[in-house]
């Protein structure tokens, strides 16, 4: 079972209207087994509330399904183009047509601030001051 963040962070995402296919405990588990980190709470209840399937991100690379390590090589690779670094401890969740990452910082706390970077387009811009925010708004569109 999770912690009491990431449980709360569950009913306040779908209080938002945050639903699609959910994962299992035991894949959010070993994904952050596999990749050697701890995710911040709130990204752990979106997997858990549609993290096989969230329609607003239909279209793009997101889910478990579509790999996260990879997500992270593509993130770092999209930066490179534009002779930039990802910053360090950087989560990327989301890539759309391998020309815009969304990530945030594995640091920042249980409901981190959400980025968003555009291949030939520097700097990254902050898209929202919390991952629950920014689901929230893309709910909204």
């Amino acid at each position: 079972m999770f912690d009491t963040k990431t449980i709360n962070l569950i009913s306040i995402l779908q209080n938002c209207g945050v639903k699609g296919e959910p994962c299992d405990d035991w894949l959010v588990k070993d994904l952050e087994q596999q990749l050697g980190i701890k995710l911040p709470a709130a990204y752990k209840a979106f997997l858990l509330l549609a993290g096989h399937d969230f329609t607003p991100f239909h279209g793009s690379q997101y889910t478990l399904d579509d790999d996260l390590s990879e997500l992270q090589r593509n993130g770092q690779n999209i930066f490179r183009k534009d002779h930039e670094m990802l910053p360090l401890g950087s989560f990327v969740f989301f890539v759309h047509q391998g020309f815009v990452i969304r990530f945030f910082l594995l640091e920042d706390g249980d409901d981190p601030p959400v980025f968003e970077y555009v291949k030939g387009w520097p700097p990254a811009k902050q898209l929202a001051p919390r991952f629950s925010e920014f689901l929230k708004s893309e709910i909204n569109g």
